[in-house]
């Protein structure tokens, strides 16, 4: 696979590590990981007007349609600077891919998908269990019909901004096969174990 970028792909990149150098220094992050948020909504809301958060999206609901290569481009910028902000590692472009590849393209994961190039939320991914190590087919966690929506249970472990994103996307068996399920930071839980 050739990994060089195109004129556009550089242009972004230059533009993007601009930015970071200008904004998001040493002492910025420092900041931004000692708030009590851990995040900081200002560079998110900035990150959103880069495009960011639209790139992995596709057209059809607002995004730019970015592939890998694109990824790349933002990935070496953001790890260049250290930015801590729930955009890629298990959280929002990971949680956008995951509903772009097994989303129904009904309305509820369509406008999820605009609201997310959009920058209105953000997702993180739930997928790992504890004592699985790396294996994500190793699902424990199961789903079954509740009387309103689906009824899961089970546990999840390591949630990557789990508590600053305002959906999750949550694997679970489903008659033997797994399903993801887009659960919302405010869905009713029960934490016994």
């Amino acid at each position: 696979m050739d990994f060089t970028f195109n004129d556009e792909q550089q242009q972004f990149a230059d533009a993007l590590r601009r930015y970071l150098n200008k904004n998001y220094g040493f002492e910025a992050r420092q900041a931004i990981v000692q708030s009590e948020s851990g995040v900081s909504e200002t560079y998110w809301s900035a990150f959103t007007e880069l495009g960011l958060t639209a790139l992995p999206v596709p057209e059809a609901q607002g995004g730019f349609n970015g592939g890998p290569i694109d990824m790349l481009v933002v990935m070496q910028q953001l790890g260049r600077a250290l930015v801590v902000e729930l955009y890629f590692y298990w959280a929002t472009a990971v949680g956008i891919e995951a509903l772009r590849l097994a989303g129904s393209n009904q309305s509820e994961d369509s406008k999820l998908l605009e609201r997310a190039a959009q920058g209105e939320i953000k997702l993180s991914v739930a997928f790992h269990e504890p004592h699985v190590r790396y294996d994500l087919f190793e699902v424990k966690t199961t789903a079954s019909d509740g009387a309103e929506r689906p009824v899961l249970n089970g546990i999840k472990s390591v949630v990557q901004h789990g508590a600053q994103a305002d959906f999750w996307i949550v694997p679970a068996r489903l008659g033997g096969e797994i399903a993801l399920f887009v659960v919302a930071r405010d869905t009713e839980r029960d934490a016994k174990r």
